[in-house]
C-alpha cells in the first residue's frame, strides 16, 4: 500500500522487481522455473515511469509490461499470464511476494490478490 515511483526507459523485469522491493522494503522473488515452464523469461526488457503510486499498483503495472501476451487487456484478463502470491518463504517466515504465473499458482492452489481476479 506504500506510495513510490519508479522509473526507467529499459530494464529487465528482474531489475525493476528489485528496485520496487528495495524501494518499498519488501522481498520479491521471481519463481524462474514456473516462468520457464510458461516460455517467459525473466531478462526481457521495457520501460515504465509511474510516479507516486501504491506500490501493488506498480507491481502490477511491472507484470503487465513483461506478460508475454500483448492481446491480454488487463491484470484480470485470463491472457495474463504474470502474477503475483504473497506467501512465506519458509515455514513461519517473513512473507514474501512471489513472481509466477497463472498456471502454476493454481496447479499450487495459491490465491491470487484481487487485482488478477475477474470480478465477473
Amino acid at each position: 500500500k506504500r506510495r513510490t515511483s519508479l522509473k526507467f526507459s529499459r530494464d529487465t523485469l528482474e531489475t525493476a522487481l528489485r528496485m520496487l522491493g528495495d524501494d518499498v522494503g519488501v522481498t520479491i522473488v521471481i519463481r524462474g522455473p514456473d516462468l520457464q515452464l510458461d516460455g517467459i523469461t525473466k531478462n526481457q526488457s521495457f520501460g515504465i515511469d509511474v510516479a507516486d503510486r501504491p506500490a501493488e499498483e506498480i507491481l502490477v503495472e511491472i507484470l503487465r509490461l513483461a506478460n508475454p501476451d500483448r492481446l491480454a487487456t488487463g491484470p484480470t484478463d485470463r491472457r495474463q499470464k504474470l502474477v503475483y502470491v504473497v506467501g512465506e518463504e519458509s515455514p513461519g517466515g517473513p512473507e514474501v511476494v512471489f513472481i509466477t504465473t497463472r498456471t502454476r499458482a493454481a496447479e499450487r492452489g495459491e490465491t491470487l490478490p484481487a487485482a488478477f481476479e475477474s470480478s465477473q
